[in-house]
C-alpha cells in the first residue's frame, strides 16, 4: 500500500484514538503524587542532573544560572542607570566559577566596556584551548 493514499477505517481510527487517550498504554494517564513529582523534578536539576558540568560550563550558561538565583538585574552598578533597555550579569574576575559574589549588575554598554577593559575575550580563548 502506498504511503498516504489509504483511507482509514472506523476501526483503525478507534484503535488510534485509544492509543492517544492512553487506554492501550499502561504509562499514559497515571496520576503521580505531588511528592513523586517533586522528587523527579529535584533529581533532574543541579549537581544530581544528567547534564551537570560543574565549572566546565560555557559563560552563557553561568549567566543563566546567576539570573535564576539572583533574578534579573534592574540597575547598573557602574553608571547607576535604571533607564537602560537591558541589564546583564557580568563576571568580575572572568573566571566563570559558581560564586555569586563574583557577579555584578551592569547595563549592556557598561558590560561590553568592562569586558574590553579587562581583556575578557583573551580569557575565553584560553579557556577553550584548555
Amino acid at each position: 500500500m502506498k504511503r498516504g493514499t489509504y483511507i482509514r477505517t472506523v476501526e483503525m481510527n478507534k484503535r488510534r484514538s485509544e492509543r492517544m487517550m492512553g487506554t492501550g498504554n499502561n504509562r499514559f494517564g497515571v496520576k503521580l503524587s505531588e511528592k513523586t513529582k517533586t522528587k523527579m523534578s529535584l533529581a533532574q536539576r543541579g549537581e544530581k542532573g544528567n547534564g551537570w558540568k560543574g565549572d566546565m560550563t560555557k559563560p552563557s550558561a553561568m549567566h543563566i544560572w546567576v539570573e535564576s538565583i539572583l533574578g534579573k538585574p534592574r540597575k547598573c552598578e557602574h553608571c547607576g542607570s535604571t533607564t537602560a533597555k537591558k541589564y546583564e550579569w557580568s563576571n568580575k574576575e572572568h573566571t566563570y566559577l559558581r560564586k555569586l559574589e563574583d557577579y555584578q549588575r551592569l547595563c549592556t554598554r557598561c558590560h561590553r566596556l568592562w569586558d574590553i577593559e579587562n581583556n575578557c575575550f583573551d580569557n575565553l580563548k584560553n579557556k577553550k584551548k584548555e
